[in-house]
C-alpha cells in the first residue's frame, strides 16, 4: 500500500483480513446466524465463536446488495466493504467537526481522515480487516455522545445508546468512547457538586447514567462487557496477552532515543506528519493564547486535549494503538483549521463593515 503523503514509502499490511472472509462465509452458510463453534480457529479442536461479528454482518449486507445485481462471491463483497465503511467515516468526521466547531472544521476533518496514510492503508478495496470500523465507530460514538450531552433529547439518547452498543459488540475495546466521554463529564459533575450547583450536576448525572447503563445493557446479551474491561486493565498494566501479532505488541517510546519505528517520528509518519504536528503544536498554542487572553476553554477543547493525551499513552503499550491516536489527531487538526478560518472570515467581515462606515 502506497503512503498517501510520501508515495515512495510502502505501508505493510497483514493477512489477518482473510479471517473475516472465512467467518462471513460461515455466517452465511449457517442461515445468517453466527455458529457456536469455530472449527478452523485453533484447530484441533477449535474454539468458541468470537462474539464480535458486526463487521462480518456489514460484509453480509454488502454481499446481499451486490447479489441483487449479479452473481458475486463473499470475497468480492469483503473487498468492497472497507471502501463502503470509509464513506461513513467521512460523514461522521464531518459531523463531529461541525458539532465541535463549524462546517469548515467538519470538512477539513473529513479530508484529513480520508486521506491519511494510516486510514487509506486499512480502508482500501481488498483489505477486509476490521480496522475501518474502529475509525468510523470511534467518530460515530464520540459524535453521538456529545450530541446527546448538548441536546438532552430522547432521540439523541436512543441514537447514542444504539451506536455505542453496536461498537461494543463490534470490537473488543469498543467501549472506549463511552467510558472516556462519561469519565470526562463525571469530572464536571463532581465540580458542580463541589460548587453546590446541583441543577447542572443533576443534568450531567442523568446523561452519564442513561448512556452508560443503556449501552451496556443493550450489549450485554452478546458481550461480557465487564470481563473485557478487566482484560483491558491488564493490558494497561503491562500484561497484554499475546493473542495478536507480535509486531503489534511492540511498544512505542515517544522519544528520539530509539529506532524510527518506535518513536514520535515513526508515529507521525504513520499518521501523517503535518496533521500530527498541527495537533501537538497547534493545540498547545491554542490553549496558551486562550489562557493569555482569559477566554473560556470549551468542554470540547478540553476533551480533545485529554483524548489525544490518553491515546498517546496507549501508544506506549503497542503499535496497534496508532490507529486510535490517529482519530483525535485528525479531529484536532480539523478543529484548529476550522477555528482559524472562522477567525479569518470574522476579521474580513469586520474590515468590510469598517470600510462601509468610512
Amino acid at each position: 500500500m502506497i503512503n498517501t503523503f510520501k508515495p515512495w514509502r510502502i505501508v505493510k499490511i497483514d493477512p489477518h483480513p482473510w479471517y473475516f472472509v472465512r467467518v462471513t462465509e460461515d455466517i452465511i452458510k449457517n442461515g445468517y446466524l453466527p455458529p457456536k463453534w469455530d472449527l478452523l480457529s485453533h484447530s484441533p479442536p477449535g474454539r468458541f465463536f468470537f462474539p464480535w461479528v458486526i463487521w462480518n454482518y456489514f460484509i453480509v449486507i454488502i454481499y446481499i446488495i451486490l447479489n441483487i445485481f449479479g452473481n458475486f462471491n463473499v470475497m468480492y463483497a469483503a473487498n468492497l466493504a472497507p471502501v463502503a465503511m470509509s464513506v461513513f467515516a467521512g460523514i461522521f468526521a464531518y459531523l463531529i467537526g461541525r458539532l465541535f466547531s463549524n462546517n469548515w472544521a467538519g470538512l477539513i476533518t473529513a479530508i484529513f481522515i480520508l486521506f491519511s496514510p494510516t486510514f487509506v492503508s486499512v480502508s482500501s478495496g481488498g483489505y477486509a480487516d476490521s480496522d475501518a470500523i474502529v475509525v468510523t465507530y470511534f467518530l460515530m460514538c464520540t459524535f453521538s455522545l456529545f450530541l446527546a450531552y448538548k441536546k438532552q433529547k430522547i432521540w439523541a439518547y436512543i441514537f447514542t445508546i444504539i451506536t455505542n452498543a453496536i461498537f461494543i459488540i463490534s470490537w473488543n475495546t469498543g467501549y472506549f468512547p463511552l467510558f472516556m466521554v462519561s469519565s470526562f463529564i463525571s469530572l464536571f459533575f463532581l465540580w458542580d457538586i463541589f460548587k453546590k450547583n446541583y441543577g447542572n450536576a443533576k443534568q450531567k448525572f442523568k446523561f452519564i447514567a442513561i448512556v452508560l447503563i443503556g449501552s451496556i445493557l443493550l450489549a450485554m446479551p452478546r458481550i461480557n462487557v465487564f470481563r473485557d474491561i478487566f482484560e483491558r486493565v491488564r493490558w494497561f498494566g503491562g500484561e497484554m496477552l499475546v493473542t495478536i501479532s507480535v509486531a503489534e505488541l511492540m511498544p512505542i517510546k515517544p522519544t528520539p532515543t530509539c529506532d524510527i519505528s518506535c518513536n514520535l517520528l515513526g508515529i507521525a509518519d504513520r499518521i501523517g506528519l503535518y496533521p500530527f504536528l498541527i495537533s501537538i503544536i497547534g493545540l498547545t498554542l491554542f490553549f496558551i493564547i486562550k489562557l493569555y487572553k482569559k477566554k473560556e476553554i470549551l468542554k470540547e477543547e478540553l476533551y480533545l486535549l485529554i483524548w489525544f493525551a490518553f491515546m498517546l499513552f496507549l501508544i506506549s503499550r503497542g503499535t496497534r494503538f496508532v490507529l486510535l491516536l490517529f482519530v483525535p489527531t485528525m479531529v484536532i487538526a480539523g478543529y484548529l483549521f476550522g477555528r482559524l478560518l472562522e477567525y479569518v472570515l470574522e476579521l474580513k467581515e469586520r474590515k468590510e463593515i469598517l470600510m462601509r462606515e468610512i
